[in-house]
């Protein structure tokens, strides 16, 4: 050690040219830190779900949940396996256990679950992922004397527009996952009128099956050539209210047709769920920006902020305003300020 001392004091120069590098070298890697409000972690859980629309939770247990548990009862290096059953979509959640390859185990529950042959014909195709802790760093709020459609709208269309300012911003790390919440989904309800239904002979059930057979999306087997494989699908799934109301429910003798508006009410509403936001006393929705991988949170919030400020607050309807709520950026910027703070006074006391 005093030989290096020794020699630095003897050549000043390359004593200086070092420290120049080693402090060139610390601002540059303080630049590229990744910033984080809180330390990420990995998840060693896979989750399986499938909807079942109408489906009450007890039938979602016997024919979605065990399945599925039956299915992956063997599969080596599951530690814990949790299965929720609820109206209209069940799910089982696999924590594996220390160690084990979750990208392997991932292929090989998928494997095993597209050999259930259990599940009904009207239950949707089943969906395996692996469970991610992903940061919201910012919910904002959408909120105004407007309806819950419109503010529903509206949250749709941030939504698309902060996607799309991520498509736009290749070269910057900027919003990779965008979610609307706090809003009830969409829902068309059928109100039928029993005197109309009697009067053309017809009961509930025949209409109830009659619209389940004019809104489905069904496999319709595929096309082979010597390259490639062409899936079919027949397309017949309805989206509003007018698409339900001209549903043929009969045809008379006479060649005169009935379809559904002529029986029934078709609402075109939200699902009937206890759900209401408020934001200063005024109906409201949300958007919540999550940070994925290395994207730095100041730079996200900076350009969402950018992105508000600019043409979206302006081609809002009048009286309607977009607030940002639960900022990470602000926590971090004075957890970065207090380093900082502290640094230069370090910095100080070695220099005196």
């Amino acid at each position: 050690m005093n030989s290096i001392i020794k020699w630095m004091t003897e050549h000043p120069v390359a004593a200086n040219l070092t420290m120049i590098f080693v402090i060139a070298a610390g601002l540059f890697t303080a630049t590229a830190l990744p910033q984080k409000t809180f330390p990420e972690f990995t998840l060693d859980a896979v989750n399986v779900a499938v909807t079942y629309s109408g489906a009450s939770p007890s039938e979602i247990e016997e024919s979605i949940i065990k399945p599925i548990e039956d299915q992956l009862s063997g599969i080596d290096g599951i530690d814990e396996m949790t299965a929720t059953a609820s109206e209209g979509r069940g799910s089982v959640s696999l924590s594996l256990k220390l160690g084990e390859d979750v990208s392997e185990k991932l292929d090989e529950i998928k494997t095993e679950v597209d050999w259930i042959t259990a599940f009904p014909e009207d239950a949707e195709e089943p969906t395996v992922t692996q469970a991610s802790n992903q940061t919201c760093v910012l919910e904002i709020l959408i909120h105004g004397p407007a309806s819950e459609r419109v503010l529903k709208e509206e949250a749709e269309r941030l939504k698309e527009e902060a996607e799309r300012l991520k498509d736009e911003l290749t070269t910057l790390p900027s919003l990779s996952f965008v979610q609307v919440s706090n809003t009830r989904d969409y829902e068309i309800s059928i109100e039928l009128d029993r005197n109309t239904l009697t009067a053309y002979g017809l009961t509930v059930a025949q209409v109830a099956q009659v619209v389940a057979q004019n809104s489905l999306e069904l496999p319709g087997g595929s096309i082979d050539t010597d390259t490639l494989t062409i899936p079919l699908r027949t397309l017949g799934r309805n989206y509003d209210s007018s698409d339900f109301e001209s549903i043929i429910l009969l045809t008379t003798p006479q060649g005169a047709t009935v379809r559904l508006g002529d029986v029934a009410t078709v609402i075109d509403g939200f699902e009937d769920t206890d759900l209401e936001v408020r934001f200063n006393g005024k109906p409201a929705s949300t958007v919540n920006v999550y940070r994925v991988g290395d994207e730095q949170v100041l730079d996200i919030v900076e350009e969402v902020r950018a992105h508000l400020d600019g043409a979206f607050r302006h081609s809002l309807p009048e009286g309607m305003d977009v607030t940002l709520w639960q900022n990470d950026a602000e926590e971090l910027q004075n957890r970065l300020d207090l380093l900082i703070k502290n640094a230069v006074l370090g910095l100080g006391l070695v220099v005196l």
